[in-house]
């Protein structure tokens, strides 16, 4: 017999559909978290431009808690489709942090596990996306952080690292 969920959707006008799907005989659903992404960085935003600017699109991230039955370990799997404003890559950088920073932040409530994504991030090797996600780290002298939009800032996405290795301790967008 089919089964239909009732629409409790807190965006009812969002176009966009992340989902993560897993065999309920294999995993127990821990918590999930959904990130509008855009709301997220406007909120980080310290002025109006910026918040025009950073609140434009509806990206979401979807973010799942799962524990694996037989083992009893936990993992966070995340879903998410990126912008593609390829003449626009601070945005997909900051949009990149929103969803991985919610993923990172599930895990360590979960004791630190793994993070699994399936997304399409609209990036390429090499990208400032790429960077900070394979890195953990991206500094501000990356030249996809160099924003041109007139009276733009990049949203303030948590306090600095004390030191950052990864970026020769120079200022950087670090993930959690």
């Amino acid at each position: 017999p089919s089964r239909t969920l009732p629409r409790r959707s807190a965006w009812p006008a969002v176009q966009i559909g992340n989902a993560v799907y897993w065999r309920r005989s294999e995993f127990e659903l821990l918590e999930h978290v959904t990130v509008p992404i855009n709301k997220v960085l406007v909120a980080a935003c310290a002025d109006e431009q910026s918040r025009q600017h950073f609140g434009r699109g509806a990206q979401v991230a979807v973010v799942v808690a799962l524990r694996h039955r037989r083992r009893g370990l936990p993992l966070v799997a995340l879903c998410t489709h990126l912008g593609c404003t390829f003449t626009e890559p601070w945005t997909q950088i900051a949009q990149a942090h929103a969803a991985f920073s919610a993923a990172c932040e599930l895990a360590a409530r979960h004791g630190g596990c793994g993070v699994v994504a399936g997304c399409d991030l609209n990036s390429i090797p090499g990208s400032g996306v790429h960077r900070l996600l394979t890195s953990g780290s991206l500094p501000h002298s990356h030249p996809h952080m160099a924003i041109v939009a007139e009276h733009v800032a990049f949203p303030s996405l948590g306090p600095p690292p004390p030191s950052d290795s990864a970026c020769g301790g120079e200022r950087a967008v670090t993930l959690p």
